[in-house]
């Protein structure tokens, strides 16, 4: 009923209260028959109610939800939920273990491997973009995101060098691609799901040796060097789409320093993965223009 990288259904407030509707309509009603599997779920259907993937109700699935509820799965999911107050050695990954993966990266999964570690996006944002939502095609530094967690859309900044890795990625396998096509693909050459992007990065975190971490842990690597190295919490938050300083809290430390210099000190933390000169050269210029602009 979930897919991998998902809570199972339940987990939400929303969910567990179709959920006991589910429950009430199984029950023996005075002067009617019993409802099955299969009324409930075309009951369900009609009032509007849909599964976890937004689609319809089947009777299997209402099997499977009674089961779960007769066996008590869903009655320790009513304790208020509480925020993450801090991160695991396994939600994020240390420099040597961004190397390591660096090494063993195929072409197609160091493009998705550098995308979410340096931009930090959710994994299933990266998903969802398509080629319009690059700013790169307009010459500018930036991804926009316009589905994200709970439909917000937001502006992701980015700096020169996964700027042209993702220039390379385009030119090189999306080059006739329209505006309205996905980025990714999969290896049948349709949009890459959340479940292929789970399965390509968990392979990838297998071959280098560390199966305990999950897609999500680039992210939460991003957030953790990028504050590290500018410490300013506020463009942490903006960057990453978070609604509540509570979530961001999490990798904080202190406040300073510019967007741009942020991006700069957080790349000098990270690396590139190309050769010592040619990222010593680029950071050079970078820092030389921007002292020009100063100027």
């Amino acid at each position: 009923m979930s897919r991998v990288g998902r809570k199972p259904y339940g987990h939400f407030k929303s969910e567990r209260d179709v959920i006991a509707i589910i429950v009430r309509k199984a029950q023996p009603r005075k002067g009617k028959k019993v409802l099955g599997p299969w009324q409930i779920a075309r009951e369900l259907n009609i009032e509007g109610h849909r599964t976890q993937t937004g689609k319809l109700w089947s009777g299997q699935i209402i099997k499977i939800i009674l089961l779960r509820a007769a066996a008590g799965d869903f009655e320790a999911k009513d304790k208020k939920r509480r925020h993450k107050t801090g991160l695991e050695s396994t939600d994020y990954l240390t420099k040597i273990q961004i190397e390591k993966c660096r090494q063993v990266c195929s072409a197609r999964e160091r493009v998705v491997f550098e995308i979410l570690l340096c931009a930090g996006l959710r994994p299933s944002e990266l998903c969802t973009l398509r080629v319009k939502d690059l700013g790169i095609n307009s010459g500018k530094s930036q991804i926009d995101i316009k589905k994200s967690k709970r439909h917000k859309a937001r502006v992701v900044d980015i700096d020169e060098i996964l700027r042209a890795i993702l220039e390379k990625h385009i030119e090189d396998t999306r080059g006739a691609a329209g505006k309205n096509e996905f980025v990714f693909l999969n290896t049948r050459g349709k949009p890459m799901g959340y479940q292929g992007l789970y399965y390509m990065v968990k392979q990838l975190f297998q071959k280098a040796g560390f199966p305990e971490l999950k897609p999500y842990s680039l992210r939460h690597t991003f957030a953790t060097l990028f504050l590290n190295s500018s410490g300013n919490l506020k463009q942490l938050k903006e960057q990453l789409g978070h609604e509540d300083y509570r979530t961001t809290g999490i990798y904080a430390k202190s406040l300073k320093t510019g967007i741009t210099e942020s991006l700069r000190l957080f790349r000098r933390e990270v690396g590139c993965g190309a050769s010592k000169d040619n990222t010593e050269q680029t950071l050079n210029a970078s820092v030389n223009a921007s002292n020009n602009k100063d100027l």
